[in-house]
């Protein structure tokens, strides 16, 4: 990966993040909650759930995730 790959994926990233929501889990850790596109060895889009503490990533979640309550997201997070 050469550094314009390396910009192009960390402003990709930025992009992700921001257009995602904020969630207060169960446990009062904050977790910003954002779509990625897996290209290289996944297919397909993830769920993110990432926290200073910790990341998750969903691979099955509902379209309509960014109206879920923040407890019924929560527990999509948890999902294999």
């Amino acid at each position: 990966m050469d550094a314009e790959d390396s910009d192009e994926s960390r402003s990709m990233l930025h992009a992700a993040r921001k257009s995602g929501r904020r969630l207060l889990g169960s446990e009062g850790i904050l977790f910003n909650v954002y779509e990625l596109d897996w290209g290289y060895d996944r297919r397909g889009r993830t769920l993110v759930f990432e926290s200073d503490h910790a990341v998750r990533r969903v691979r099955t979640y509902p379209p309509h995730w960014r109206e879920l309550p923040d407890e019924e997201l929560y527990a999509v997070s948890w999902r294999p």
